[in-house]
């Protein structure tokens, strides 16, 4: 029997609340990396953190389903077990990414 889980992450899109109070974008997404820039630190600093997928805010619900969920729900459907596990802070996109 083979185990397998994946990271990924993906970047919501700034909220109609963050668009009215002009909050700027500090993450940067490319490819596996998501770079984390400190928005009050005086020289750019910034932190990179790697994961299986990443996704943009841009990259819509139906790509990531099709790249990373309809393998596993195929499985599922087929007898194996599966699981999609979505985690993270209260308003960080949980909502976004499994109802849209």
């Amino acid at each position: 029997m083979s185990e397998n889980i994946k990271v990924v992450v993906r970047c919501r899109p700034m909220n109609q609340s963050e668009k009215e109070q002009n909050c700027q974008n500090i993450v940067e997404i490319n490819d596996f990396a998501v770079s984390v820039t400190n928005p009050s630190a005086r020289i750019s600093q910034k932190k990179k953190f790697i994961f299986d997928s990443a996704y943009n805010m841009k990259t819509s619900t139906e790509v990531i389903y099709d790249e990373m969920c309809y393998s596993l729900v195929e499985s599922t459907i087929e007898g194996y077990n599966g699981t999609i596990f979505a985690y993270g802070q209260t308003g960080c996109g949980k909502t976004h990414t499994m109802q849209t």
